[in-house]
């Protein structure tokens, strides 16, 4: 995959953000931040890319194993999500998703009738059955355990 002259090299400033989205609750564009940054940007190359994804993939081998039920289905399904959120998100086509198409994806959100992107309820269900690994159906707390010792 042939990356742009900057990749790489985009930087967040979180009060540059808030400048350019006076329509946001700076709160809102802070949270956002974060969860861009925390649980998407794995590289920390401020765009989020497929190498994000694939990270995530090394890391779930390593706690699971590499013919684990849950690796299997992280196999199966990162790369339809990774698919779903460059459909969404990657309004330029460079098969990167920075802070501001990020946040462009999420102010579209009806924040009054709760509804958001497909793409986000996948990327939900997928965290919780990954996490899930008695599959009963909710998290006990060694389930729990493995998602904060494992950063």
């Amino acid at each position: 995959m042939q990356h742009p002259k900057n990749f790489g090299t985009h930087e967040i400033h979180i009060d540059e953000l808030i400048e350019r989205n006076k329509d946001v609750d700076p709160f809102l564009i802070r949270k956002w931040e974060k969860i861009f940054t925390y649980s998407f940007d794995r590289n920390a190359s401020h765009e989020i890319e497929w190498s994000d994804f694939y990270v995530c993939l090394r890391k779930i081998r390593e706690i699971y194993g590499a013919e684990s039920k849950q690796m299997g289905y992280a196999r199966k399904t990162l790369e339809a999500l990774w698919e779903g959120l460059q459909r969404l998100a990657d309004s330029d086509g460079d098969e990167l998703v920075t802070i501001e198409e990020w946040i462009g994806v999420l102010k579209k959100v009806d924040q009054k009738k709760r509804e958001v992107p497909k793409w986000f309820s996948d990327y939900k269900q997928f965290m919780f059955k990954l996490f899930n690994v008695s599959e009963d159906g909710h998290l006990d707390i060694n389930e729990y355990g493995i998602i904060y010792s494992n950063p």
